[in-house]
């Protein structure tokens, strides 16, 4: 095999190195190189007798790029000092992997995202393109080198190209919204049911209304001679009824006596909880994300429907329009639904609905019930323990005299008789 061209460059991890210079423009390898080969097992690689060994030249005509006007230019000797740069250099690095990772040209990628084609460009990608949208100040420098788009470095050339398309951002923004409404509604949906649910379940639930009752008569029962009466409780003394303990028996705590009568007097609201629909399921909800989401599906609706507009032969959108519309229609009434009936419930346990989340105020409600559970399997296993012990069994004179009959024991005089037993015999 013939010689390499070389070019020197200063060694890395103490071995004088040289850059190779093919004879053809290959592609870039997308890896992340270390500098600092220190404690690796790259301090005891050496690749540079390899280098000498492979056919490179076999290798460059499968690898070879197509020639464009802009490897002609580097083949005309540009080095990379000669090249325009305008973009941040992370930036530019971080663009640069995102691109080649789409894996397309300049003129497809265009032409796929005039389409609005996601069958071509994945939504992740568009959502990933999006952040390169080039800012007012990469604009304007660009502009200033419209005339020698040639030397624009890869990063601007490819922003360069792209400000070509009309509308670049805007169809971006569709494809992306496009590619993840399935998923964005499918997850909102059943949030703002279940909030629905157990906002209205809270409101209505006579079971659980009694349960309060309940709390609250025992409360003043306790407190009353000193502090007064109250008409109700902050949400956070439910948690005070396990601190409250009996004082004959500490595992016994007030809800746990709360529990025991609401089974002996009240039993028809033993199992409130299950009144409670969507509980558990708003415990774990944040407003202000489930908010965000339902804002944006109907953002988006008004972009599909711009862009519709735009390109009125365009099928993808003319479909999708007309099947997302009356969807993302029906999600956000529910949502108005349920915003008002969440803010109603918040505000009758005295709480502020500007400062709770769903999360927060149904996840108060859903400890409790936990606690209200396994203080019912307490008091029921407290309550059967006793029939557990081993009950003493009264034996027959027969039995008696069978069982002891090797027993030799003078046993003393009884107290009242004034007799003594006799040895069994």
């Amino acid at each position: 095999m013939g010689s390499m061209p070389i070019d020197a460059l200063a060694g890395i991890g103490g071995r004088e190195r040289s850059r190779i210079v093919p004879k053809v423009p290959l592609p870039m390898v997308n890896w992340i190189p270390l500098r600092k080969i220190t404690d690796t097992i790259f301090e005891e690689i050496n690749d540079e007798q390899t280098l000498q060994e492979l056919d490179f030249a076999a290798f460059e005509e499968v690898f070879k790029a197509k020639k464009t006007k802009d490897i002609a230019l580097k083949l005309a000797g540009m080095t990379k000092k000669e090249m325009v740069s305008v973009v941040e250099s992370n930036r530019a690095r971080n663009l640069v992997i995102t691109y080649r990772r789409i894996g397309m040209d300049y003129d497809f990628l265009k032409t796929t995202v005039e389409n609005s084609d996601l069958t071509e460009l994945l939504p992740e990608h568009a959502e990933l393109l999006l952040g390169y949208i080039p800012t007012d100040d990469e604009k304007a420098a660009l502009d200033k080198h419209a005339h020698e788009k040639d030397r624009l470095d890869e990063a601007e050339r490819f922003m360069w190209e792209m400000l070509n398309v009309e509308r670049y951002e805007s169809r971006l923004r569709v494809m992306a919204y496009i590619g993840f409404f399935d998923e964005i509604l499918y997850a909102a949906q059943p949030q703002v049911d279940c909030i629905l649910r157990a906002s209205r379940a809270l409101k209505n639930s006579a079971p659980f209304k009694k349960v309060l009752e309940i709390i609250l008569a025992c409360g003043n029962y306790m407190n009353s001679a000193k502090r007064g009466i109250a008409y109700g409780f902050k949400l956070e003394s439910f948690a005070r009824l396990l601190d409250t303990r009996s004082s004959s028996n500490r595992n016994i705590t007030l809800l746990h006596w709360i529990a025991q009568t609401i089974t002996d007097k009240y039993p028809q609201c033993e199992h409130f909880y299950e009144t409670l629909e969507g509980l558990e399921e708003a415990s774990r909800v944040s407003i202000v994300t489930l908010g965000t989401d339902v804002a944006g599906l109907r953002k988006g609706i008004d972009l599909i429907l711009y862009e519709r507009e735009k390109q009125q032969t365009n099928y993808i959108l003319y479909t999708f329009y007309i099947n997302a519309v009356e969807k993302v229609a029906k999600l956000t009434d529910e949502f108005k639904q349920m915003k008002e009936a969440y803010e109603h419930i918040v505000t009758q346990f005295n709480e502020s609905p500007q400062s709770t989340e769903p999360f927060e105020f149904f996840g108060i409600f859903s400890k409790f019930v936990k606690e209200f559970k396994k203080c019912l399997k307490d008091n029921k296993r407290r309550k059967e323990a006793p029939q557990k012990k081993t009950m003493l069994k009264v034996l027959t004179r027969d039995e008696f005299a069978q069982k002891f009959s090797d027993l030799q024991v003078e046993l003393p005089p009884h107290p009242l008789l004034g007799t003594t037993s006799k040895k069994m015999g």
